[in-house]
């Protein structure tokens, strides 16, 4: 195996933890999703972004890295919003 194959077997290995914790995050989403329905919570809490960024900023350690790591988090953010979003949704429509 050469060098590009060993490390597109290290990605993959990599893609498929991501895989996993992606799953958990989401589902933590659902239980924020119910406790932001019952309780009529904004959705987006910007103040809450801003620290989640400002933790990556510390622990990532890496200033040329950081910009990237933002939009990856950001992005993130904006997918778990949506998908609390579609839960509140369906949760009211009743599906």
């Amino acid at each position: 195996m050469n060098e590009l194959e060993q490390a597109r077997a290290r990605i993959d290995l990599i893609d498929k933890q991501m895989t996993e914790l992606f799953k958990a995050r989401m589902h933590q989403c659902e239980v924020i999703a119910d406790y932001k329905s019952r309780n009529e919570v904004p959705i987006v809490d910007n103040a809450r972004e801003m620290q989640i960024l400002e933790k990556g900023r510390v622990l990532l350690d890496n200033a040329d890295m950081f910009g990237y790591y933002e939009r990856f988090q950001k992005k993130l953010m904006e997918v778990s919003a949506e998908y609390q979003r579609n839960i509140i949704e369906n949760k009211k429509a009743g599906i």
